[in-house]
């Protein structure tokens, strides 16, 4: 039997990194879960759903797990991770609190053979139990609202913190040396066109976008039918000029998507309606980051590159050949990549340079 015993958080990241885990239980996960482990080993998880878990945390889980490989456990405070061969046993939640440098004193065992067999074991115990608490969807989205209600008062009462977005673009996880790689947004163009919404479509899926007078007057985006457009999620917006390229008399901009409404635009290109209720509503995940003049500056040489992202910047709005959405994420990681070269050869003229 091989034991390892680890004496800090800092030896417990190292040993998540070897150790690969697929299947994982803890007390509590943080939004920063993905800065420990790589979410494309991740099989299954069990958390608990109460108010040490990050409600946005376990929306992002699900949205990459799916709600089938996401388990509730009210009373968990075992932290297993499972790896192919060998078990960490520790008193670390899945979060920068208990695994950054400057967080809480924690220990681990990483351990092998007959006694990792035992933990993984234990393990399964703990999800049949999940299971058996929380043996529907239905249930466990009931849990995660409950908590996305107590964490909400927590947050505001000053008793848990509240999710910022970064300084600069450079303070992406994206930037840094370990991983370059599309995060939640997307970036789309749009053009000052005159359209006309769907009232009627709004009025019967979605009627509070409407005002008294029935009228939609929110800053909205129009998709092609087939763009997997998602509510809950945010955009960089710019400006398209007349020869597809950026206007760069405007700044991009952040853009929320609160409400989505297919057919809610009368127009046969880009027929469905994505809506921003404005900054004052609330949203599931803080902005990425602050979107500043050097990333301003960055952002439009980039995308003015002719030679490059055609599919970012698409046909614009004057010929009726539909810029795509899954196209634009495709090129997303080298637009990415070129956006952090950008950041290395100007990092000279930043307070805070980029690693």
């Amino acid at each position: 039997m091989a034991v390892t015993f680890l004496k800090n958080s800092n030896e417990i990241r190292q040993a998540l990194v070897s150790l690969r885990p697929s299947r994982i239980a803890v007390a509590y996960i943080g939004a920063d879960w993905k800065d420990f482990i790589n979410p494309k080993d991740l099989t299954e998880i069990i958390v608990s759903p109460t108010i040490g878990s990050n409600p946005r945390a376990i929306r992002d889980l699900v949205k990459e797990k799916t709600w089938d490989n996401v388990h509730f456990l009210d009373a968990l405070h075992a932290k297993i991770y499972c790896g192919q061969t060998k078990t960490l046993v520790t008193s670390a939640n899945l979060s920068a609190h208990a695994l950054d440098l400057s967080g809480l004193h924690e220990v681990g065992l990483v351990v092998a053979g007959s006694v990792s067999r035992q933990a993984q074991a234990r393990y399964n115990d703990l999800k049949l139990l999940a299971e058996s608490n929380y043996h529907n969807t239905r249930k466990k989205v009931q849990a995660l609202e409950r908590l996305e209600v107590a964490w909400e008062k927590a947050e505001k009462r000053g008793v848990m913190k509240r999710n910022r977005a970064a300084t600069t673009l450079a303070d992406v996880p994206l930037f840094s040396a370990s991983r370059v790689a599309p995060q939640d947004f997307d970036v789309c163009w749009y053009s000052y066109d005159d359209v006309k919404e769907n009232i009627k479509v709004i009025r019967k899926s979605r009627p509070l976008l409407l005002n008294e007078e029935g009228k939609f007057c929110h800053d909205s985006m129009h998709f092609a039918k087939r763009d997997p457009v998602q509510a809950g999620r945010w955009m960089i917006v710019w400006n398209i000029s007349t020869k597809s390229l950026p206007d760069q008399r405007t700044p991009p901009e952040w853009f929320y998507v609160h409400a989505y409404v297919p057919r809610g635009v009368i127009d046969e290109c880009y027929p469905n309606l994505a809506a921003y209720l404005g900054k004052d509503e609330p949203t599931a995940t803080p902005q990425p980051f602050q979107i500043d003049d050097s990333f301003t500056k960055a952002f439009y040489e980039v995308l003015s590159n002719p030679d490059r992202f055609q599919a970012i910047r698409g046909a614009g709005p004057f010929d009726c050949e539909p810029w795509s959405m899954r196209a634009m994420r495709a090129e997303m990681p080298g637009f990415l990549q070129a956006l952090r070269a950008w950041y290395r050869a100007h990092a000279a003229s930043f307070k805070q340079p980029p690693p």
